[in-house]
C-alpha cells in the first residue's frame, strides 16, 4: 500500500495536553504520514517544502487554533508538479536551509530569501529536481556569511629559480 501524505498542519494551545494524565490524540492523521512537528516557540514562520522542490514561508499566526485530535488545515497546495509534502519547520528567517535530494544533491539558502506567502499556496521553486529525483530532506542551520575565497597565484618560474 503506497503512504499517503498530506499538507495539512495542526496549530493547538498546549493546555490542551497538559490537562490531561496520559496520552491524548494530537493530530487525526486518517493514515497520512506525519512529515514534522514544530511549536510557535522555535520561530514565527512555518516552512513547508515539497518532494519536487517548491516551497515557502508562512506565518504562524495564519492556521486557525484548533482543538487536540484535529485534521488540521492546508499548508501547502499539493498537486502533480509540487509533489507531496516532505518536511514542515518552523523558522525566524535569519537561518538558513539545507535542502537534499535522493541523489545526494545539497544546496544551502538563506530562510530569509524563501517567500511569504499564505496557507494553500503552492509556494516557489527551491531546487531544481530530476525527473526521478526528490528532495529527501531540509535541515535548518545557523545563518552563515558566504566568505569569498581568495585563490593566490604565484609564478612558477620564480618558484623553480629558488629550488636551484
Amino acid at each position: 500500500m503506497e503512504k499517503r501524505f498530506v499538507s495539512v498542519v495542526a496549530r493547538c494551545s498546549q493546555n490542551d495536553f497538559e490537562s490531561a494524565s496520559s496520552g491524548v490524540k494530537g493530530f487525526n492523521v486518517d493514515g497520512s504520514i506525519v512529515v514534522g512537528a514544530a511549536t510557535s516557540t522555535e520561530g514565527k514562520y512555518i516552512l513547508s517544502v515539497s518532494e519536487n522542490g517548491y516551497g515557502k514561508r508562512s506565518l504562524f499566526e495564519d492556521y486557525r487554533l484548533t482543538k487536540r485530535g484535529t485534521k488540521g488545515v492546508n499548508t501547502i497546495h499539493i498537486t502533480e508538479k509540487t509533489g507531496n509534502l516532505i518536511s514542515v519547520r518552523a523558522v525566524n528567517g535569519d537561518e538558513d536551509a539545507m535542502i537534499v535530494t535522493d541523489s545526494g544533491i545539497i544546496i544551502r539558502i538563506t530562510v530569509e530569501s524563501i517567500g511569504v506567502y499564505s496557507r494553500n499556496t503552492q509556494g516557489v521553486k527551491l531546487i531544481n529536481v530530476g525527473d526521478q529525483e526528490k528532495v529527501s530532506k531540509v535541515a535548518i542551520v545557523d545563518h552563515e556569511e558566504e566568505k569569498d575565497e581568495i585563490i593566490e597565484e604565484y609564478d612558477t618560474k620564480s618558484v623553480d629559480n629558488a629550488k636551484s
